[in-house]
């Protein structure tokens, strides 16, 4: 399996395969090609790391074992309207277009059967209901998920990818947008795939991220701002008999620390 997916990232003039699997105008953009091969590389990667999950199964005091994807290799749209702009953007997710996907949807489904066999689930009476023992074949276990999968769960992601232009990223390390000035993206579309976790705590890191980014910027911006009035006060104090506080004609330092501690 991971050497499929390395092989589909293979680049050359021989060898489309892997992006046969995108949308058709994607495919033919280079720079969306070449940072799709670059993501199957990284997602090659995740599988082959025995401490990076590809399932996630929330076992709950319900009735089911649900098995999610965590790294699926399908890439889906995020288009405007074209009938109405201001109505929400059409989405296609194209679940499943990559047929590796629902391989991995099967291996999944085959490591949670096995589940049901130990010690512990036995103990308390387990059974399966669902997809039921008389489906064994990969053909059958394929059309049960195909017929069960839900499309997404609540896990929306990796519309602006944090990738060099040249790999069809919309943002920087920065989370600035490529090209633009004056516009960050600060949501969970920054990330190039999904992180094996939930999104949220991931999220806000994000967020913590950009709020140095931003406040350090302010910072400088607020000194320059700050700097002034305060050398021209200090000068005027002087000029009146009242002896500024400031050394060489600046304002001392511990002032501008104050300055920079209430921002």
């Amino acid at each position: 399996m991971i050497n499929r997916i390395r092989g589909l990232a293979a680049a050359g003039p021989l060898n489309n395969t892997g992006v046969l699997f995108l949308p058709s105008d994607y495919a033919s953009d280079t720079t969306l090609a070449a940072g799709y091969r670059a993501q199957l590389l990284v997602l090659a990667g995740l599988l082959a790391n025995p401490r990076a999950p590809s399932l996630e199964s929330a076992i709950t005091t319900g009735t089911r074992i649900p098995a999610g994807l965590l790294h699926p290799l399908s890439r889906g749209t995020v288009r405007l309207n074209t009938t109405d702009r201001l109505q929400q953007p059409v989405l296609n997710y194209r679940s499943a277009s990559n047929p590796i996907d629902m391989a991995l949807h099967l291996i999944h489904l085959r490591y949670i059967r096995r589940t049901l066999q130990s010690e512990t689930l036995r103990g308390l009476g387990a059974v399966e209901v669902q997809p039921g023992i008389s489906l064994q074949s990969d053909e059958e276990l394929i059309g049960y998920i195909r017929a069960q999968t839900t499309q997404s769960f609540m896990h929306p992601c990796c519309t602006t990818a944090m990738m060099p232009r040249s790999k069809g990223g919309v943002v920087g390390p920065d989370l600035r947008v490529h090209g633009a000035t004056g516009l960050r993206v600060v949501d969970a579309g920054v990330f190039p795939i999904l992180p094996s976790a939930h999104l949220s705590a991931t999220t806000y890191a994000v967020a913590e991220k950009v709020r140095h980014h931003v406040l350090h910027a302010d910072k400088f911006i607020l000194l320059t701002l700050f700097y002034r009035p305060l050398a021209l006060l200090s000068k005027h104090g002087e000029k009146n008999g009242h002896k500024g506080n400031y050394k060489n004609g600046r304002p001392e330092t511990d002032m501008v620390s104050k300055i920079l501690s209430m921002v």
